[in-house]
């Protein structure tokens, strides 16, 4: 659409874009458990580049990510037809993003039972696409590039990149023991804060768990 020469700055906007969104559904998804100020404050904190997303922003990373956060941001405020559709948007950029199509749907049967039947249905439709004609096209649903990438790191070597990639960003001089020490620290505090101040981020924080989980096994 756009041609070969334009494409790299098209994507890079469309991942600047996605950035910017990150911002708004952080706010959106924390707002009840922080407040309107800590919410903002985190979300400000996501804006300046907090969590590395600058280096993403050619790729889907940050489309991803923007997505699954909505989604999670509209299953808290129980819009579960958003929240299929955004999480369906996810799925088909990245595969990864059916562990989070899994959380939600689990939360979404628990929260509306046989009337989960109607978001179920629109999420099934919307996801289905790439999945098919992958299918049909390649012969497997799962990308190759998945399948060459499996295992292809030691679990300790990658237990510790999980744990200090993203310190790396505000705490690039200090040493990879300091940096697993803080982000453990922080990732306990603020499950533990999240749970206990807004008990419907519950889904939310099993993903962020179970998607650490996921890679350390991949």
């Amino acid at each position: 659409i756009c041609g070969t020469q334009a494409t790299p700055s098209v994507m890079a906007t469309l991942g600047c874009v996605a950035w910017s969104a990150q911002v708004f559904a952080v706010f959106l998804l924390l707002s009840a458990a922080l407040g309107r100020g800590g919410a903002a404050l985190v979300a400000a904190l996501v804006g300046i580049g907090a969590t590395g997303a600058h280096v993403w922003v050619p790729l889907e990373t940050n489309l991803v990510a923007a997505c699954v956060l909505f989604a999670f941001a509209a299953a808290q405020r129980r819009r579960w037809y958003a929240t299929a559709a955004l999480v369906a948007a996810a799925t088909l950029m990245r595969p990864d993003a059916w562990l989070a199509a899994l959380v939600l749907s689990a939360w979404c049967i628990w929260d509306l039972r046989r009337r989960a039947l109607g978001p179920a249905a629109l999420f099934i439709v919307l996801a289905a696409a790439w999945p098919v004609f992958a299918l049909r096209y390649y012969g497997s649903p799962v990308p190759q590039s998945a399948l060459a990438k499996y295992h292809r790191s030691a679990f300790l070597d990658y237990l510790v990149h999980e744990l200090t990639y993203p310190s790396s960003v505000f705490l690039p001089d200090f040493t990879p023991a300091v940096r697993v020490s803080v982000m453990l620290v922080l990732a306990v505090t603020g499950a533990v804060l999240l749970l206990r101040r807004c008990p419907r981020l519950t889904p939310f924080v099993i993903y962020g768990v179970a998607h650490a989980l996921a890679y350390l096994q991949l």
